[in-house]
């Protein structure tokens, strides 16, 4: 039918495109294919668009957002297995793999994809942070060089050396594995042995080579230990365009062991330079001083000469003496003045003194000849007798009272244990009639099929009602026993009985 169709008329080329894409969509939908990536975008949107080939071909992907949550992006020259289906892009008619599934197959992409997840967590610890970024003194003297013996580092750092002459600051090689599996391991050493000696800076110098060769610089302890170095740790790593977690936790990382070497170590020259134009500017300060301090004496030596020193001396002098004249005088005048206030102070108090002292003679005199001290003590005599008599007389007869209390409280206990003894029999004899009344009671009474509910239920006739009242016996309104007939329409209620209590409405009379 679509032959037929195709030799009997003409088509557009959108219709064209969507026939091409139904047919690739039905005969091929899914599809599983190894490649090389030669081309890759990261759009903005979290699609990707990305090419892979093999020597001779190579064919546009697509994996949507959707699809390639979770998953690490690879990087151009990573070979990949992507899983998905053909299809066609109706408005170029290119077809193209939309994606479902990647897989890295290569070893370096899988390594890549381990740092990207290594490279997330440190930095989200915030090992990368400048807070752990150590300071790094502008005079180097003592350098500790982590590296291989005999390495292309090795001898670069050492022309570095030798060329700028750097011989004020020392120089140690620790001598460490800077590649493969045991690498990482041998440099942690040497950085803990070097923190417990006396450097200004450690430096990690390896020349460059191939990304796996590299990558032991990735290591996640060898990161963590150059954080937590006392030393502050600088690293010069591979080729300028390497950089690893290494790199981005040292306080400071070179391109190369050469340009970390010639930064760190001033040369021989610069060091002659620094200290001619350290001289120059010590040279400079001490002319202006001295030029400052002529300047001050010429001023004040043409300011002042030496008569009229002598003018001013002389004058300062004489008024000094003057005040001092003066001083002693009021000081002498105020001593004088105060000695007279006390003398005066002194007089008046002892006249109060002596004539206190004569008022209480007088009223002494006066009230012993009033006072008859026999008289007194015979009062006095009368009224102990008196005390005595009247404690002794209070005694007994508190004593009687208190034995008679205790006669009439032995007498109150002694009937109070009889009238308990009887309250007792009482108790249990009325106990048992009330039990054996109940018995009776709940014997005689019949249970009734009258259903009352709280306000939902309604009480129909007056024969219900009765039969209500009589099952119940007691009718409760507004806590208050009452009549049937002072019943009104509309009452809320109470039937209460021995043992239940159910609440109704008068609904109807």
């Amino acid at each position: 039918m679509l032959a037929n169709k195709l030799n009997t008329q003409h088509l557009s080329v959108s219709e064209l495109n969507n026939i091409a894409k139904n047919c690739l969509e039905s005969n091929f939908s899914q599809v599983i294919v190894l490649g090389e990536v030669s081309k890759i975008i990261n759009h903005s949107s979290g699609h990707w668009y990305f090419t892979i080939k093999d020597d001779a071909s190579s064919v546009d992907c697509t994996m949507f957002a959707s699809f390639n949550r979770n998953k690490t992006l690879p990087n151009v020259g990573n070979k990949i297995i992507v899983t998905g289906k053909l299809t066609i892009y109706p408005a170029s008619g290119k077809y193209q793999i939309n994606c479902t599934n990647l897989m890295i197959e290569d070893k370096l992409g899988k390594l890549q994809e381990q740092l990207n997840k290594l490279h997330a967590k440190l930095e989200k610890e915030g090992l990368f942070s400048d807070i752990y970024k150590k300071p790094i003194p502008k005079d180097i003297t003592k350098l500790a060089i982590i590296t291989a013996k005999d390495s292309a580092a090795f001898n670069d750092i050492l022309r570095v050396y030798e060329n700028k002459q750097s011989y004020l600051c020392k120089i140690d090689f620790y001598y460490s594995l800077m590649q493969g599996e045991n690498a990482p391991k041998n440099i942690i050493f040497n950085i803990n042995k070097i923190n417990e000696k006396q450097y200004d800076a450690i430096l990690i110098a390896r020349g460059g080579g191939s990304k796996e060769d590299l990558f032991c610089f990735n290591d996640e302890f060898l990161v963590r230990t150059i954080v937590n170095s006392k030393i502050p740790v600088i690293t010069g790593l591979g080729h300028e365009i390497d950089i690893h977690l290494s790199d981005l936790a040292a306080s400071k990382y070179y391109a190369t062991p050469t340009a970390a070497m010639d930064s760190l170590c001033y040369s021989k020259d610069e060091r002659m330079i620094y200290l001619d134009s350290l001289e120059d500017k010590i040279n400079k300060l001490i002319r202006y001083k001295l030029n400052k301090i002529e300047q001050n004496f010429l001023y004040l030596n043409s300011k002042f000469s030496k008569k009229d020193a002598i003018i001013k001396f002389n004058s300062l002098k004489n008024h000094l003496l003057s005040k001092n004249k003066l001083l002693k005088q009021n000081m002498k005048n105020y001593i004088l003045k105060q000695d007279y206030k006390i003398k005066n102070t002194k007089a008046l108090i002892n006249s109060n003194i002596k004539n206190n002292i004569y008022y209480k003679n007088e009223v002494l005199k006066k009230y012993s000849q009033n006072f008859n001290l026999q008289k007194f003590e015979n009062l006095q005599n009368k009224i102990k007798l008196n005390l005595n008599s009247y404690e002794n007389n209070y005694k007994k007869s508190i004593n009687d009272k208190l034995l008679k209390k205790q006669n009439y409280l032995i007498g109150f206990i002694n009937q109070k244990e009889k009238i308990k003894f009887k309250l007792k029999l009482e108790n249990n004899f009325i106990f048992n009639k009330e039990k054996a009344f109940f018995s009776i009671i709940k014997t005689n009474i019949k249970e009734k099929n009258v259903k009352i509910s709280n306000y939902h239920q309604v009480l129909n006739t007056h024969q219900a009602f009765f039969e209500s009242v009589k099952e119940y016996a007691r009718i409760i309104k507004n806590g208050k026993g009452v009549m049937l007939s002072s019943l009104q329409l509309g009452d809320e209620i109470v039937l209460k009985s021995l043992d239940t209590q159910k609440v109704a409405k008068i609904i109807k009379e």
